[in-house]
């Protein structure tokens, strides 16, 4: 334990969490942003030149300030990263781990092509949501919101929103593409197997 708690401070001391990762990050994204736009051109050998050095120059704006630490409490970007990565890592092992069931079941039906843009959806809130708590803004909610910084309730919300996704698929009948009617064909399965039995 303690060797291991000598290298965490090594990686502290030379700042990999508060420099290195992040401007590995922020040039990652902003480089393959400028390749993909192509706003300096596509097949341009210079514009791919230009490409890093903007990307190089973006990555030093986010990362020097909060170095320096001139970045205000709230609004220091290196900050939010750091807390919302975390997080959004959760929910991406939570979306592959559901793939992996579903999957299991599947085969290779084609569940994926009315239930892909539900799951790009709700991933797409739930990252929003995430990085709006990290940064802070969120909070204005006051105690409505608080309840979901519970470790507890957001692994329970998680499993309800797995369970209800599977019991979706489960339910659906070949063809059927929404997600509202599959599970009122399962409540109504069980509204009907009630009954069979008086």
């Amino acid at each position: 334990m303690a060797y291991t708690g000598n290298i965490g401070q090594v990686l502290t001391n030379i700042g990999l969490q508060d420099l290195w990762l992040p401007f590995a990050l922020f040039f990652v994204l902003s480089f393959v942003a400028l390749q993909k736009s192509g706003v300096l051109g596509h097949k341009d050998e210079d514009a791919k030149k230009y490409n890093i050095v903007i990307s190089l120059v973006i990555s030093l704006l986010v990362v020097v300030p909060h170095i320096m630490g001139v970045y205000p409490p709230n609004s220091d970007p290196v900050n939010i990263v750091n807390a919302a990565i975390p997080n959004v890592a959760i929910l991406l092992v939570a979306i592959v781990m559901f793939l992996i069931l579903i999957g299991l079941f599947a085969g290779k039906s084609g569940w994926t092509e009315s239930m892909s843009g539900f799951i790009v959806l709700i991933s797409f809130i739930a990252i929003i949501w995430i990085f709006l708590r990290a940064a802070g803004y969120a909070q204005y909610g006051g105690a409505f919101w608080s309840f979901l910084d519970n470790s507890e309730v957001q692994a329970v919300i998680v499993i309800i929103l797995i369970f209800t996704l599977i019991v979706w698929f489960v339910t659906k009948e070949p063809g059927e593409g929404h997600f509202g009617d599959g599970i009122k064909s399962f409540f109504e399965g069980l509204g009907k197997g009630g009954h069979g039995g008086h």
